[in-house]
């Protein structure tokens, strides 16, 4: 049997919870779900999410904004604009 283990860590790398998916589960559904339960239960204030590419799509940041959470993601510099990339790089 397979299953996805969220574990969630406080800002020292210290962990102060988990919830287990099913083994199918695509890690960025269960991102949002999980944030709000944490900042419920930790009465949390400003939250930011850094994470990798795998949660960087339109749908994820979206989610991600509209909960009301910040965050910094990484991406690929050649799949941004062009105008993006010069930015970046200059």
């Amino acid at each position: 049997m397979q299953v996805v283990l969220g574990l969630s860590i406080d800002r020292d790398g210290r962990p102060i919870g988990f919830e287990v998916f099913p083994g199918n589960t695509f890690e960025g559904t269960t991102l949002v779900t999980v944030l709000q339960k944490l900042q419920k239960h930790f009465k949390l204030g400003h939250v930011v999410i850094v994470a990798d590419k795998g949660l960087n799509s339109k749908l994820n940041l979206k989610a991600i904004k509209d909960a009301g959470f910040d965050y910094i993601i990484s991406c690929r510099v050649k799949s941004l604009a062009q105008k993006i990339q010069q930015q970046i790089l200059s």
